[in-house]
């Protein structure tokens, strides 16, 4: 048994399905949405994201990115991986959280094989465009969509490390 099926059937979704469904057709009627997070410095588009990905969806997967997967595109994450991903278990909107090992989704997607992806349209240029090209080849091996809510209109956590930093000076 792979590791996210273990983990879906341990759901309270999974365990309200009737007792003559077998797993394969409780997983073809479910909805999974996948995220992908770092979730240092956690704030309120954050959440925007989450919410989004709870509404569409019965089950929310979050992948959130290892220490390494961050600092290979970006800085070093503030809070360490195992603290990020205690925190974001605790918030109401996501049902499973599990690692992401790099700044590649293929992998976590093709385990998950959510119905849909949340990202914020930040990703459209810069260092992620190619991530973001990459996420929609692979939904679409099994029907999958990426759905990119509006900008959260708030701080953001490069705004917060600014603010802590210009403190500090």
């Amino acid at each position: 048994m792979d590791p996210i099926e273990l983990k879906l059937k341990s759901t309270t979704l999974y365990s309200f399905k009737p007792e003559r469904m077998d797993y394969v057709e409780w997983r073809r009627l479910v909805t999974i949405g996948y995220v992908a997070m770092v979730g240092d410095l956690f704030h309120g588009g954050h959440i925007n994201i989450l919410r989004h990905a709870k509404v569409y969806s019965q089950i929310v997967v979050v992948g959130v990115l290892t220490d390494e997967a961050v600092s290979s595109y970006k800085r070093e994450p503030v809070t360490n991986f195992e603290e990020r991903c205690k925190l974001i278990s605790q918030i109401k909107f996501v049902d499973i959280v599990i690692p992401q090992y790099s700044f590649s989704y293929a992998d976590n997607l093709r385990l998950v094989r959510p119905k849909y992806v949340f990202h914020g349209k930040d990703w459209k240029h810069g260092v992620q465009k190619d991530t973001r090209e990459e996420v929609i080849r692979v939904v679409q091996e099994f029907g999958g969509k990426l759905i990119e809510p509006n900008r959260y209109e708030g701080v953001s956590t490069s705004q917060i490390i600014e603010g802590i930093q210009s403190r500090e000076k």
